[in-house]
């Protein structure tokens, strides 16, 4: 199992200003994932404006973006998190020396629209820590939809224990943003993770998600949950996983109370499994207790529709950001 190596958050409400920098660790050396995706802007960009340079430009064209971007993509799929760190880097400068009407970023409008924010165009209600590293303008994700689900909840000590988990989905385009908010509940299950090809997981839970809001984003929800799936806005059946212990050392807690979780969603006989639905903390709140009640925060990430990203999947079952078809709209 990967190390995980999360800062610890307070987890007093869903717009917590602590920054949470996601990490993991590849053969034991831990190194940061939250590095900003500047080679997808830069293959964006350069695209976008390829054959208008003047002639003194030195840089990319589009095809040389284009590999430039693939390989740092590859980097992060193979846990390169330093390589991919530093190709990002790379990226950035390039980005940065080309001109402003290549590189301009939309500002968000539609539903759930705030005002933009910084120098990657998220909206306010996007929590202060993550303004600066999640792609708002959906810029390395064209013609497509970038989905970040960021959870904020715990566990009871109650037996079986109680787990409710908020989670606001903020739905990022090249041209609109919107947000929904789904609720996570349920209660721990005596099925052994195993059960659900999460053999690290320490605890298994049978939950539900439940959207709260009146499905303000306008889409058929379901395909994101289940393939088959025609549901607007479900609600739909599962469990989590949560892998919270260290594999060698069961009773060594992850790293910063790291937790990765794994997703099972059900509809009929037929099963999802989702090896990375999300990264983050699992806070013990009594101290005395190595188990539930815990407090979580959690973020994933969803790409639907992407044109640069590789062909997706038919049952999603990957580590890292998930990729699906193009979402359907609600008509009007």
């Amino acid at each position: 199992m990967n190390r995980l190596n999360l800062s610890s958050l307070p987890l007093s409400s869903l717009s917590a200003v602590a920054a949470l920098n996601i990490l993991s660790s590849c053969g034991g050396k831990a190194e940061e994932e939250s590095t900003a995706d500047y080679c997808g802007r830069l293959q964006q960009a350069v695209c976008n404006c390829d054959g208008s340079f003047g002639d003194e430009y030195e840089g990319d064209n589009c095809e040389e973006a284009t590999a430039r971007n693939d390989a740092a993509q590859q980097l992060y799929t193979n846990g390169d998190s330093e390589g991919y760190s530093q190709a990002q880097s790379t990226c950035q400068v390039d980005y940065e020396a080309l001109p402003t009407e290549c590189t301009g970023e939309p500002s968000g409008e539609g539903e759930g629209e705030g005002d933009g924010g910084d120098t990657v165009g998220c909206p306010d209600e996007v929590p202060e820590q993550f303004r600066n590293i999640w792609d708002c303008a959906a810029v390395s994700c064209p013609g497509g939809t970038l989905i970040y689900h960021y959870g904020v909840g715990e566990s009871t000590a109650d037996d079986p224990s109680r787990f409710e988990v908020s989670e606001q989905w903020f739905m990022f385009e090249t041209s609109s943003w919107c947000v929904d908010t789904w609720v996570i509940e349920g209660e721990q299950s005596q099925l052994d993770p195993a059960t659900f090809d999460a053999p690290t997981a320490e605890t298994t839970w049978e939950v539900s998600w439940t959207m709260q809001t009146a499905n303000e984003c306008s889409r058929i929800w379901g395909p994101l949950f289940f393939p088959d799936s025609t549901s607007e806005t479900g609600p739909f059946e599962g469990f989590l996983e949560l892998d919270t212990h260290a594999e060698l050392n069961e009773e060594e807690r992850n790293q910063d109370n790291g937790v990765l979780i794994f997703s099972d969603v059900f509809q009929g006989n037929a099963r999802v499994h989702n090896a990375d639905y999300a990264r983050g903390t699992a806070n013990p709140l009594d101290s005395s207790v190595d188990a539930p009640p815990e407090s979580y925060e959690w973020v994933g990430e969803i790409r639907a529709g992407c044109s640069r990203m590789t062909s997706t999947e038919t049952t999603p079952h990957v580590d890292g950001p998930r990729t699906f078809e193009p979402l359907q709209t609600l008509a009007p």
